[in-house]
Formats: structure tokens, sequence, C-alpha cells
């Protein structure tokens, strides 16, 4: 009976039988080399690896093996502060341990994470000269929107290995702040008493609010630009959506009789892939085979992660010479991108550089906008 039920769901109700994973149609394979012009990390499993070269090699020894969930590489690339379960681990590019925090949130956190005392594993900043970074902690914790709760900002430096607070907050840092070019002030995310969000700047040496800084039409923070501070845009995987670090290109996809990935800049648009899109019976959705991907630093070669029927992985793509390849294994990569690579941004919900949407150049592909 339950056999029966179990197949009139799946035939009538979810209609399984219509499911289509997405395909790859014609796909072009060539061999190359590739490189970064910036020193990368690189995970394959739980063994993880450094390129001090830029260029990925899967014959090099592992500098740490176990569980990464994310990485903050510093500027210079000599040193990660890894993040798993609760702990972040400051390491060296040869893998030795130099600083660790027990007592994280997770990178998501939650009100019962939250705890006080916890440091917020997912707000990092590393100072333009990698000589140290800053985390936030929850110093006062009462519950979620309470004036109660309290935040700092800690500092370790790497020469001294010292870590302190940096600044005791008299409120929460409701998420972002940077530190300034001259490493003399910070700026620090609040809520205002309307529940939107701004930046208070403070004197580092008095303690001091020394103005706020909101953020106009133009989702543009008001008087605070680049010449004003250093950005390490930790999530760059996200914040820059298939784009170029410089902004002058992206990759995304776009249905023209097909689901075709295209490169565009300013002067050029090129089909990479051609493909059949998905379809999922129960949500009624299609969907395709492109799930993001990002540039290497040099704005030349762009990883793009694959998820299709005759194939599932990552594709390698010059951008040049507009030639693919596949890697042969599942790789993350970790570097460190910040704002001298990008120096135009906004604040959304953070501070994120100022891409073009991919829906958007998706759209114009189509001759849809």
């Amino acid at each position: 009976m339950l056999i029966v039920a179990n197949f009139l769901l799946n035939k009538f109700f979810f209609k399984s039988d219509l499911n289509r994973e997405p395909e790859l149609i014609n796909l072009k394979e060539s061999i190359f080399e590739f490189s970064s012009t910036k020193p990368f990390y690189f995970k394959v499993d739980n063994s993880l690896y450094y390129s001090a070269d830029g260029k990925l090699d899967y014959s090099r020894k592992p500098i740490w093996e176990g569980e990464i969930e994310e990485a903050f590489i510093s500027p210079n690339s000599k040193h990660a502060l890894i993040y798993f379960d609760n702990h972040m681990k400051l390491i060296d590019s040869n893998g030795k341990v130099i600083f660790k925090i027990d007592d994280c949130t997770d990178l998501i956190a939650v009100e019962k994470d939250k705890k006080s005392g916890r440091f917020n594993s997912s707000e990092v900043q590393w100072s333009k000269n990698s000589d140290f970074f800053l985390i936030s902690q929850d110093r006062v914790w009462d519950k979620n929107y309470s004036k109660k709760n309290k935040s700092s900002i800690y500092k370790y430096s790497i020469g001294g290995n010292s870590f302190k607070p940096l600044i005791d907050l008299d409120e929460e840092l409701y998420g972002d702040f940077l530190l300034s070019q001259n490493e003399k002030y910070i700026y620090y995310e609040f809520a205002t008493t309307k529940g939107d969000l701004a930046f208070k700047k403070v004197d580092l040496l008095s303690n001091k609010i020394i103005s706020e800084h909101f953020q106009d039409d133009s989702l543009r923070l008001t008087n605070i630009s680049v010449d004003s501070v250093f950005i390490n845009y930790n999530k760059f995987k996200d914040n820059f959506q298939g784009n170029s670090f410089d902004l002058q290109s992206i990759i995304t996809t776009a249905r023209k009789g097909d689901v075709g990935l295209y490169y565009k800049d300013n002067d050029t648009t090129v089909k990479l892939v051609s493909g059949t899109a998905g379809y999922g019976a129960f949500k009624g959705n299609s969907f395709d085979y492109f799930e993001k991907g990002f540039y290497l630093p040099g704005n030349k070669y762009f990883i793009a992660n694959i998820s299709a029927k005759n194939f599932s992985g990552q594709l390698v793509i010059d951008t040049k010479a507009f030639k693919i390849m596949k890697l042969a294994k599942k790789t993350k990569f970790y570097f460190n991108v910040n704002s001298t690579d990008c120096n135009d941004f906004i604040f959304g919900y953070k501070i994120e550089p100022n891409v073009k949407l991919a829906t958007s150049v998706s759209l114009e592909i189509e001759g849809r906008k």
C-alpha cells in the first residue's frame, strides 16, 4: 500500500518523472596553464595548500590537514585566519599555527550563538600592511535588539603576538567595521533610532566619536571614500557576482534559445558555453548549470562552478583567449581582495563593490533591456 501511495504521489503530485537536470552541449575543451597575480591558498577535500607563485599545482605538499569552513587571507598572502566549528586559527604559509581563538560564533551568528564574550567569526579585517588583524566581540550580550548589548573590537599584532581590545564600544556593532588608511580611526556600523544602519567614525587615541556617516540616495556612504578606509572584501565571491575585481568585465548566464555562459565587457560579448536548462517538477522552477564563479587576481582567469548532468565540477576560463579547461579536482580557492583591487564601493546591507548586477547583464544580452 505504501509503495502504491508513494508511486502516486511522485507521479501526480511531485511529478518527479518530469525532473530534468541541466546539460552542457558541445563543450570545447583546451589544455593551458593559468595563474593568479597573487599567491593563494587552495583546498582539496580536507587538505590546504599554498601557492606562492600563483599557479595551481596538485602535486604540492599540503600545509594543513583538517576541515575548514572559511579562511581570511592577509593582503600579503603570508597568513591565513581559518575558521571551523567555533574556532579560529592563524597560520602562516607553511601551516604553522601562530594564534587561536577558541570561542567564536558561527559564520552566520544566530541569537543563541551570541553569548557575552564570544568573537564574531564573520567580522575580520586585515590591516593594509598585513601586520595585524581586527575581530569584533560581543562583550555584553542580552538579546537581539537590546540596548544593553555592547561590542568590542580586538587587535591581534603578529609581530608582538599580542591580542587585546582596540576599542570598547558603548553600543552594539551591527556588522561591518573598517580601519582608516592611516590606522588612526575606526568606522563601525550601528543602528539609528529609526532602525536604519549607518557608520560612526571613532578616534582611536581619544575614543571619541568624531562623525556619523549615512547612505545617500545612491547608497554611497557620505564622506567615506577609498581614500578614507582600507576594506577587505571577505566574501568576495558573493560580493562581486561574477564581475572582475576591476569591474571591467562580467561572466553570467543568459537564455537566447539555449542557456549560454557569456563573457561581457564594454566592447565584447562572447558566448563561452552552451547548455540546456534543468527543471524541478515539484516547485515548477527551471535552473541552469552555472552555480556562480569568480575571477582569480589579475582578472584574466575565471573559475566557474558547474552542476550539470554530463559534468559537475569547475571550469577555468581564459577571458582573453576564450579557452575553457576542466579542473581535475574540486578545488576551493582562498585569497585576499581589498579596496586596492576594487576602489568603487557602495553600502547595501554590507559595504560592497559597486558591481553590475548579473541579472541585469543577462537581460541585456537577451535583448530584454
